[in-house]
């Protein structure tokens, strides 16, 4: 055998996954430079809210914003488009009971946030699907274009940006063409790498299963909390709470193809890679929150 090449390839193998490993963190504090640093006025309001909705709080205040933003005087507001995202705070009304009260919100992509004035349930059915308001709850996931009308007005001295659409909101190109795409890349990325392997692989992997047991107890155990811990160090714990929530469900998520793509580039085993993101994949039924 020689050793020499077979260094040589070693080492070409731990640069390429320290690489691999430096894209990705640098990545990582990436995103969280760019969230960091695009918190806007509207992320205080829509934690308010939110915290209205988990039970901490005043719940009225949604019925009052509600019957407020349809008494408006809406021949003082100004029109405008822009693009955004549709949000929904449903929060209980009786302590008990499942009765729900209702706030949408249209949130610009710059972070402002508006109070969606919505019709009531009765002018909703006389409209039917001729109301731009129709089946909103199926937007929820979609990057918008809003084409609106806008005014401000006080509650208890606290202002507050009111909207209503004065056309159906539009998902945009780009998003639709970003999720069909995203799909395909998958699927031809998976089928790739594959095609590398044979059923030999797999069969070395679950005759010695260790690596998708540490793999498991690292994805569902150790993850979360550090998940938790670094949400608790920053301090979104208390001061941006659906932060700290999605940090803790993204690391309870099952891998993905980002993984596998990382592993075939570093020339590891792949077929572990591939197995546990089957594996936790399937876990994530019963263990993600």
């Amino acid at each position: 055998m020689d050793y020499r090449k077979g260094g040589s390839m070693l080492h070409r193998s731990q640069k390429r996954s320290a690489w691999c490993l430096l894209v990705s963190v640098s990545l990582a504090i990436l995103v969280f430079l760019v969230s960091a640093t695009t918190i806007h006025a509207g992320e205080s309001l829509y934690r308010q809210l939110s915290l209205i909705a988990r039970g901490t709080g005043d719940v009225t205040l949604f019925n009052t914003l509600n019957t407020v933003s349809r008494n408006l005087d809406w021949s003082q507001a100004q029109e405008a488009e822009f693009e955004g995202n549709l949000r929904i705070l449903r929060a209980e009304t009786i302590e008990g009971t499942h009765d729900e009260m209702n706030l949408y919100l249209v949130r610009k992509t710059e972070g402002d946030l508006f109070i969606l004035s919505m019709p009531t349930q009765e002018e909703l059915l006389r409209a039917g699907e001729a109301s731009p308001y129709f089946n909103l709850e199926t937007m929820l996931q979609d990057k918008l274009r809003f084409r609106v009308e806008m005014i401000e007005d006080s509650i208890n001295g606290i202002p507050y940006g009111f909207a209503r659409f004065t056309d159906r909101p539009e998902q945009l190109l780009f998003d639709r063409i970003f999720k069909v795409s995203i799909v395909l890349m998958l699927f031809f990325v998976m089928a790739g790498m594959g095609l590398t392997l044979t059923l030999k692989d797999f069969q070395l992997v679950f005759q010695k299963p260790r690596g998708i047991l540490i793999g498991a107890f690292l994805q569902w155990v150790v993850m979360p909390l550090i998940a938790v811990g670094i949400g608790h160090a920053l301090g979104f714990y208390e001061a941006f709470p659906f932060i700290f929530v999605g940090m803790v469900l993204i690391a309870a998520s099952p891998g993905g193809v980002t993984s596998n793509l990382m592993t075939f580039y570093a020339e590891g085993d792949l077929a572990l890679s591939i197995s546990l993101t089957s594996f936790s994949t399937v876990l994530s039924l019963f263990f993600t929150p």
